[in-house]
């Protein structure tokens, strides 16, 4: 549950929905780590298949399916409010970015 939550919580950097409850800046370090820890505990993690491969497209920084992945993490967690609808902008982003991630 805790590599679902941080994917989700990353894809929010990512997309446009109408409610986002968390925050969790998807760099290359953070995505490596959950990436290593999601391969070596695939075998008794739910879902491994798909977290594996939303975490190599962002580690080879593709993120350009990034609503559906939010979304399918998003179903998988019975959501109902805050369905991603399209990519933010490079422009939306960088502000969410600063907005929630930059301390000064």
């Amino acid at each position: 549950m805790k590599s679902q939550n941080a994917i989700h919580h990353m894809s929010h950097a990512k997309v446009l929905a109408t409610e986002k409850w968390s925050h969790l800046e998807p760099t290359q370090e953070r995505i490596d780590r959950l990436l290593d820890v999601v391969e070596r505990n695939q075998n008794i993690l739910d879902h491994s298949d798909l977290y594996i491969r939303i975490l190599e497209r962002w580690q080879a920084s593709n993120f350009s399916n990034a609503v559906t992945d939010h979304n399918s993490i998003w179903d998988l967690q019975g959501e109902t409010i805050g369905e991603a609808t399209r990519l933010l902008t490079k422009e939306e982003e960088a502000e969410y970015i600063k907005k929630h991630f930059n301390l000064f």
